[in-house]
């Protein structure tokens, strides 16, 4: 299949190309000179997320999409690759000259709970950064930081409180305006809500909506959820054992899946009993390939129900079949 070369949009933010993590695995031997296996968390990632736009990241847990947020942003050093972000390229960077950048980037974690030291207010939490940044006056950083809790819908008075005093929905809100301490442009929400009760979790959807309206930010979203990625997304990738193998606007990503696995995604997401869509569920069979040793070929083959003669006959990258609608698929090509 030929593979498509597409430069950076002009009006993309970030541009992700060939992006490659490996982590060290098992050793292939009982002697310190057979080296070890490599864990292929992501292998091969393109993506191009536009200044404004939120691009929902979706797939199975276990198949990198954490990984990828996190060497977007430099937290994981990539193995191979380029990230550009604002025509910078933070992979030819050394850590010095990411400084200046990681404001401009930030991350919400997963777990608020986690995510936030327990020996620490929340004031001096979300203030830490404005610190670190050179906002060295003190009453100037708890202006900004009345000034966030009030932006995440937490009253300012809470600044000395610690993180076990708040539930659940209101730890994450604190951890949005620390990642919002910097005035980020681009921010990496890593399964926000996935931790939450759902009557909180459309909350907090709601709340970084109406940020990314008032502030222009642009958003890298993982979750699992697909109702709330199709609320939230402009565009969604499907990810599938550390790779791309669908990219489209939300709406037409839902509408016409294109990829075996994205079928079999939606077809499996949970739906009111007043619902019908009409749509069969799609039985996937054996295991997911493991990343030390994935296929030669499409790493779905082994499990796709419409499996034909090429899909193991070598590695399959992405292909616009319509405007801005990419899929990775030999029976695409």
């Amino acid at each position: 299949m030929p593979q498509t070369q597409s430069g950076p949009q002009d009006s993309a933010l970030l541009s992700v190309r060939g992006l490659k993590m490996y982590f060290p695995g098992p050793r292939l031997g009982p002697w310190p000179w057979q080296g070890r296996a490599k864990v292929q968390a992501v292998d091969g990632v393109d993506l191009d997320i536009l200044r404004g736009e939120t691009l929902g990241l979706v797939g199975e847990s276990g198949c990198g999409k954490s990984t990828l947020g996190r060497a977007v942003l430099q937290l994981h050093r990539p193995t191979g690759g380029s990230v550009v972000f604002d025509g910078q390229d933070l992979c030819q960077l050394k850590e010095k000259e990411l400084r200046p950048i990681r404001p401009r980037a930030q991350i919400i974690f997963q777990d608020p709970y986690a995510s936030l030291d327990p020996r620490r207010s929340i004031g001096y939490t979300i203030g830490e950064p404005l610190l670190l940044t050179g906002m060295t006056d003190p009453v100037a950083r708890r202006e900004r930081v009345a000034e966030l809790l009030r932006l995440v819908g937490l009253n300012p008075a809470y600044e000395n409180r610690y993180p076990h005093e708040f539930s659940g929905g209101q730890r994450q809100r604190v951890g949005i305006a620390r990642a919002l301490a910097t005035n980020p442009e681009f921010v990496v929400a890593d399964e926000p809500i996935s931790s939450l009760d759902v009557s909180i979790q459309a909350q907090v959807i709601n709340l970084l909506r109406e940020l990314k309206a008032r502030l222009g930010l642009t958003y890298l979203f993982i979750s699992h959820d697909l109702r709330v990625v199709n609320y939230i997304s402009d565009d969604v990738a499907v990810m599938y054992v550390g790779q791309i193998v669908e990219i489209a606007p939300t709406a037409e990503l839902f509408s016409n899946p294109l990829h075996p696995y994205t079928r079999a995604l939606l077809s499996a997401a949970p739906k009111p009993r007043w619902e019908d869509t009409g749509v069969q569920r799609i039985k996937l069979e054996g295991e997911v390939p493991s990343p030390i040793n994935p296929p030669p070929g499409c790493r779905f083959a082994p499990r796709c129900p419409s499996i034909g003669p090429a899909c193991d006959q070598g590695p399959v990258h992405l292909i616009e079949v319509s405007p801005n609608h990419k899929v990775a698929c030999w029976l695409r090509s």
